[in-house]
């Protein structure tokens, strides 16, 4: 599962889910860059999101993917600080 929304040339990744059983297959990294390409397609100047920071291997994707962290949001999820990250789609 993969949800995103554009606005004002920037695109949100609103979640990314893959089933315990189906990790470590590649899938979710294949969602992530579906998601890039089109946001590219879109015009979009950035791709940005937000991940639990306890989520290791989330953001290690990202890191991978060309995110970098932008600091921390001023809300929690499920009760545990949230890191904002961000791609940068234009040079």
């Amino acid at each position: 599962f993969a949800d995103f929304e554009l606005k004002d040339n920037h695109c949100k990744l609103m979640g990314v889910a893959v089933l315990e059983e189906h990790r470590g297959k590649g899938i979710g990294r294949k969602l992530v860059e579906c998601i890039i390409g089109e946001a590219i397609k879109y015009n979009c100047l950035s791709v940005f999101l937000l991940v639990s920071e306890e989520n290791i291997a989330a953001i290690s994707l990202y890191n991978s993917l060309g995110f970098i962290s932008k600091g921390k949001s001023d809300k929690m999820l499920d009760g545990k600080p949230i890191i904002i990250m961000e791609k940068l789609l234009v040079n």
